[in-house]
């Protein structure tokens, strides 16, 4: 596991392939170019990766001196619908357990017991509406099934997803008709002709048939339409006919709710989710979703397209559609008061989460996704003969001079290590990776010993601040046809504009993406404390809450992590809370001269976090505050093995603020599908694209997304026919 250069090997031309970055995007590129014994007949493959460690947004690390704690960029939770993410990753590990570095896909093995040693199983999410100055919590329910998600090889089409919504949809209001109707529900068959006949009319009386009726006779009117088609086959009349349908369904329905909507939470809930599901379903027939995909509504954000097809103003600004708006850190400059997220792309993944999830809607890392994710397969890239060389930082991606191609990339080599120097540490018996690098096993560890003692300093070598900078790098350049034939920036969108500025220049669809698809800093902290959930809240262990109060909107309870630190007896914490939402803007006027910029920023995320617990956690912890005005946490609930009193404990917890470019957060904002890049179309002829921030089936800031964007690339390179489930959605 070493970062020793080697000389490119003698191949082909086209053959060498250089992967700039660590993250997501860049390590399943690699994953998917060596997923096959052989591999290296064709290519050669190195990683450049910035600082010590991989994961780029999703790095972690362990604090030696606080029990071998995880240091998170993050909240990081997988979903149940990343298909092929998880494809990789049972990979990955099968391959590490076994022993055989190339599994058999054609004898798929039964990964249920390696999985759940590795992910725990997530089916608490919890949204918090505020309602008269009081909030209220609303648990979802999502029940399991015994899926492994990574089996899946197609996703619903658009038609399929809008039978499932109306499905649910009837059976949400099934649950409650006996406040309507008594006895069965008539055949669709037998009032497809009567409902009909109503809607010839179009007045605006209630209709007399039961809102049952009505959602049978729109799952009638599609039912022949074949289940895998785009273009569902609807005869045109009827497929009209349905948002007339679903909006009669609203108006029977939401009457008889909204008379009990203000005195009674449940019903408000009951009101809300109906609301959402039939505008969100009279707009996937009418604004074209069936016929063009989630692309159709791209230009639209998401709240406006809702109350644009019928939902009520309490639906618009309900929990759920906040909730999406704030796990997705959808604010654009990050603030609280632009939500803006494009309206197919919050569509598509919600219907992923709520009808195509496999075991459970969310899986749980057990342990930091650094040590889950990115150790195993750097131990594993290494195996099959990747080579990895850290510390090296991209200052410049340069085009050739008839700007077809990419002809060299400018590095600066920010330390040497020496030979024995520890990439990984172990802990508790595995390996992971430290949440600083070991400086005094540098060539330069006199020089940067000098440096971090200087208060005027900033050293940190993952770090666009970092005072130790490019004057005290040693420069390299890496040319095609020497050094790389094949190129994958796998570096995240918030860094290209700096160290690819001449790509736009070259090319306009790269200055139409710099300037349309967004990014935007994001906060974390991460609480250890002697007392559970449940004996600080009503929340159950392993709750994962949203919607809750700006900038920070969402907590988890991530305990099943604590297993694999290192704490004393005397110091075992019994839950760590992770908390994290958008980060407002601060302009940095200096161009990364400032090495203040980055503390200051930390130090605005250290007040939002006070600010949050000396006001708002009162309302998710009753039994953790001090009795007063304001209740504040009870500091002496923060493990602290300093000993530290009073708001020194919560100095001693772990706090960040994501402002270095490649840590951005990407953006779906309306209208910014259109200016992706595909992977496999950069507009050089030896250039790849990988991260979640090109265009996908999901085109969403999120690992799936990334890892569709890798398997597309790695596809065009190698010509070997790698599927992406879902990725002509």
């Amino acid at each position: 596991m070493s970062d020793q250069k080697t000389p490119a090997p003698s191949l082909p031309e086209g053959r060498r392939i250089a992967i700039l970055g660590g993250g997501v995007g860049a390590m399943a590129t690699a994953f998917a170019l060596t997923d096959r014994p052989d591999w290296q007949r064709d290519y050669a493959i190195t990683v450049y990766q910035l600082g010590w460690r991989l994961g780029g947004k999703g790095a972690s690390g362990r604090n030696h001196a606080l029990g071998e704690r995880i240091e998170e960029h993050g909240l990081h939770i997988w979903f149940g619908f990343y298909e092929n993410a998880f494809r990789m990753m049972r990979r990955c590990l099968r391959a590490l357990e076994t022993g055989d570095l190339y599994p058999d896909p054609s004898h798929p093995a039964d990964d249920r017991a390696l999985l759940e040693r590795h992910f725990e199983r997530g089916d608490r999410l919890t949204l918090m509406e505020s309602i008269d100055g009081r909030w209220h919590p609303y648990e979802l329910a999502f029940p399991p099934n015994d899926e492994l998600p990574g089996d899946g090889d197609a996703l619903p089409s658009p038609l399929e997803y809008l039978r499932r919504l109306l499905a649910w949809i009837r059976q949400s209001i099934a649950d409650v008709a006996d406040d309507w109707r008594g006895g069965p529900p008539t055949d669709a068959r037998d009032v497809l002709p009567r409902v009909l006949e109503r809607l010839a009319t179009r007045g605006d009386a209630p209709p007399r048939d039961h809102p049952l009726d009505l959602l049978d006779t729109c799952l009638r009117l599609i039912e022949d339409a074949p289940a895998g088609a785009r273009a569902p086959g609807l005869r045109p009349t009827r497929h009209d006919l349905v948002p007339d349908i679903l909006e009669r369904v609203a108006r029977w329905v939401l009457g008889a709710l909204e008379r009990r909507v203000a005195s009674d939470p449940e019903v408000r809930r009951l009101f809300v989710t109906i609301d959402l599901g039939l505008a969100a379903a009279r707009g996937i027939v009418a604004d074209g979703v069936l016929t063009g995909g989630f692309a159709a509504i791209d230009d639209r954000n998401f709240e406006a397209w809702l109350a644009d097809n019928g939902a009520s103003r309490m639906a618009c600004t309900s929990a759920f559609v906040r909730a999406v708006y704030g796990l997705g850190f959808a604010f654009e400059d990050g603030n609280p008061e632009r939500p803006r997220a494009a309206a197919g792309v919050a569509l598509c993944g919600l219907l992923r989460l709520l009808f195509t999830y496999r075991g459970a809607p969310m899986w749980k890392m057990r342990t930091g996704m650094g040590d889950s994710i990115f150790e195993p397969l750097y131990r594993l890239l290494t195996r099959r003969g990747v080579t990895f060389e850290f510390f090296q930082r991209v200052r410049r991606v340069e085009p050739s001079a008839a700007g077809d191609a990419i002809e060299r990339v400018v590095i600066g080599e920010q330390v040497h290590p020496l030979p024995d120097y520890p990439y990984l540490r172990t802990v508790k018996g595995a390996s992971c990776w430290p949440n600083e690098p070991s400086y005094e096993h540098f060539e330069e560890a006199a020089a940067l010993e000098a440096m971090r003692r200087d208060p005027t300093k900033y050293v940190d070598l993952e770090s666009y601040w970092s005072s130790w900078d490019e004057r005290c790098e040693t420069p390299r350049t890496l040319e095609r046809g020497r050094d790389f034939d094949v190129l994958v920036l796998g570096i995240s969108l918030g860094a290209l504009p700096i160290v690819c500025p001449e790509l736009a220049a070259r090319n306009p669809l790269w200055q139409r993406m710099y300037e349309r698809v967004k990014t935007i800093p994001t906060q974390a902290f991460q609480l250890w404390m002697t007392k559970s959930p449940p004996e600080v809240s009503g929340f159950a262990v392993g709750t994962v809450l949203g919607s809750f109060v700006e900038p920070l909107d969402t907590w988890a309870d991530m305990s099943q992590t604590l297993g694999a630190e290192a704490w004393t007896p005397a110091d075992e914490p019994r839950q760590v809370a992770y908390v994290c939402g958008a980060l407002p803007e601060r302009p940095d006027p200096s161009g990364f001269n400032d090495p203040a910029y980055p503390r200051a920023c930390k130090a605005d995320v250290y007040r939002n976090m006070l600010a949050y617990l000396t006001s708002d956690v009162r309302h998710l912890w009753p039994r953790a505050v001090v009795a007063g005005s304001p209740a504040h946490l009870d500091w002496r609930l923060l493990v602290d093995p300093t000993g530290g009193a009073g708001e020194d404990r919560l100095r001693h917890q772990f706090w960040i603020a994501n402002v270095e470019p490649p840590q951005r957060y990407v953006l779906s904002v309306p209208g910014s599908m259109a200016a992706r890049l595909p992977s496999d179309r950069s507009g050089f002829a030896n250039l790849y694209l990988a991260g979640d921030w090109t265009l996908t089936g999901l085109s969403a800031g999120c690992v799936e997304s990334a890892v569709m964007s890798a398997f597309r690339a790695a596809r065009a390179i190698s010509g070997v026919p790698i599927h992406v489930v879902g990725e002509d959605d």
